[in-house]
């Protein structure tokens, strides 16, 4: 289990794509054997995510205005935070998890890990020594399932990105812990 590298939102933008240099939920991988683990899609452990969330937000504007240049306006920094607000979530304790805002969602469900395999794009920016450590089969890597994510804009794309790299970063450090 030691040896993990989390996720790190300077991986999760490319700033050499035309279109879509953020990398949004269905492109951020989750590690195996987080989506397998049933104490994941626990709502105990999805409210340590959603705490997590005001200072990540932050890191991540910060990061994106270095590497593209991108601007948060005030408008959509109070959007931001009325969109984090907004989210709910529901579990089942088992094996899926459904993150929604409005007409947006993101999900897992491990009893149906065909639905969340991708195929790992070449130019994917995670270093490929560290993308090997999150696959679920050779070329092949676990994402969440979105619907209508980018049709709500730059501040729910952030907002959920996030809670994607919070979620596995939290839970891989828990199973390190639980490895000790």
């Amino acid at each position: 289990m030691q040896g993990i590298a989390a996720l790190v939102q300077r991986e999760l933008i490319d700033p050499s794509r035309q279109y879509g240099p953020i990398l949004y939920s269905r492109e951020i991988p989750v590690h195996p054997l987080v989506f397998v683990s049933e104490q994941f899609y626990r709502p105990v452990f999805v409210d340590e995510v959603l705490k997590l969330l005001p200072d990540l937000i932050k890191q991540d504007i910060a990061v994106i205005t270095e590497l593209i240049g991108l601007k948060i306006t005030r408008d959509q920094m109070e959007q931001i935070q009325r969109y984090r607000s907004a989210l709910y979530y529901t579990a089942n304790s088992i094996s899926s998890l459904d993150v929604i805002f409005g007409d947006a969602n993101i999900a897992l469900d491990n009893r149906n890990p065909n639905l969340h395999k991708r195929l790992v794009d070449p130019a994917h920016p995670i270093p490929s020594d560290k993308l090997k450590q999150y696959m679920a089969e050779e070329g092949h890597i676990f994402t969440r399932y979105t619907h209508n994510v980018l049709e709500f804009g730059l501040p729910v794309l952030l907002v959920l990105r996030n809670f994607s790299i919070a979620y596995n970063n939290l839970a891989l450090e828990q199973l390190n812990k639980e490895s000790k």
